[in-house]
């Protein structure tokens, strides 16, 4: 019984180790899922900003299309698992809604 005990009270920080590591490591994961999302949902900004403010010629409907249909099925999955994947969730809502603009009004 005592060799149970020992084996036990051994193993445990070791646990405690690999979770600490997987939790840092899901918040690094985050951050640069947060950091990538920004520069891929901020490249469509300058496109939005032309055609809503300047009158500028909107990206063909096909693209923008695809990209917001794309987008939604990322969202769904990052909705899923929203506990570890909240940093998708909020940067794919984001690149629907200024996909979304420019391909309604590349339809108009």
């Amino acid at each position: 019984m005592k060799a149970i005990q020992t084996i036990g009270r051994d193993y445990k920080p070791r646990l405690d180790k690999v979770k600490a590591i997987e939790k840092r490591k899901s918040r690094i994961d985050n951050a640069l899922v947060i950091v990538g999302l920004f520069f891929v949902t901020v490249a469509t900004f300058p496109s939005l900003y032309n055609v809503v403010w300047n009158g500028g010629t909107p990206p063909p409907a096909t693209l923008t299309g695809g990209v917001c249909i794309g987008l939604c099925f990322y969202l769904l999955r990052a909705l899923r698992n929203f506990k570890h994947l909240w940093g998708y969730a909020i940067g794919e809502t984001i690149g629907i809604i200024s996909n979304g603009t420019l391909f309604v009004l590349a339809l108009a």
